[in-house]
């Protein structure tokens, strides 16, 4: 029997005493029991498995400690980088170093979204094929895994480009590393009969499926029934839509 789990995530702002989304001004307890009472408010018997919320710099122990107490602990949070070219790639490493450390001193983050900025055309398949490379060895000393997100703005918009990554870096590293994937299908779907990006054109002529009601539609819904699936390496998770 699969086992779902279900977060919530986002800036927690409008929590008791936390006016802005970066600030993380306010009492941590006050701001997770008010977090409780929304959900409460909502369904008296929902709960929520973990949170997606980056921990703030100061004291990710604290924040971390009080997430777990209120059974809702921090599993993941985002990261975005642009790894287009050396320089940037270099950079983003760095970024994602210092990410890493953040998420150990939680003591439950146990996974990192990556949201990698780019198109069809950059950054290069072999500029995303180094970053990845290089960052699961970085990620793998924190034991931490990494996952990249459908997200519009980034590669994986477009699933065709996304599976030339995760296929490029299976035959680089002899199929021993390839992609995960934090699917979320609404970056896909939000894209029929929208005329103001990338992908409409291929859309509109058929060369691209993205539409969950036709049953040649990539990705095929089937395929991804329930939380994980692993199909040629290609690991989707659905933790969580939008």
């Amino acid at each position: 029997m699969t086992n779902i789990q279900i977060g919530i995530g986002g800036d927690l702002t409008g929590l008791r005493g936390r006016l802005s989304g970066r600030s993380y001004e306010g009492n941590f307890e006050e701001q997770f029991v008010h977090l409780k009472e929304l959900i409460g408010s909502y369904d008296a018997s929902a709960s929520i498995d973990f949170i997606e919320c980056r921990p703030p710099e100061h004291s990710p122990e604290e924040f971390g400690q009080v997430a777990l107490k209120h059974a809702m602990p921090i599993r993941q949070f985002s990261f975005s980088c642009d790894v287009d070219g050396l320089h940037s790639r270099l950079f983003s490493i760095q970024a994602l170093r210092e990410n890493l450390e953040l998420a150990r001193r939680t003591g439950t983050t146990d996974r990192i979204n990556l949201q990698v900025q780019g198109n069809n055309e950059r950054p290069s398949i072999e500029d995303l094929v180094d970053f990845y490379i290089e960052a699961e060895s970085v990620a793998r000393d924190y034991g931490i895994d990494l996952y990249s997100e459908t997200h519009v703005d980034r590669f994986t918009y477009d699933p065709r480009r996304l599976l030339a990554v995760h296929e490029s870096l299976l035959n680089r590293t002899g199929g021993i590393l390839g992609l995960r994937v934090n699917a979320d299908f609404s970056h896909y779907i939000h894209q029929l009969g929208n005329s103001h990006f990338c992908n409409s054109e291929d859309i509109a002529g058929g060369r691209l499926k993205l539409d969950p009601l036709d049953p040649a539609a990539f990705p095929q819904p089937a395929e991804c029934p329930t939380a994980a699936r692993q199909a040629n390496r290609l690991k989707v998770i659905l933790w969580r839509s939008a």
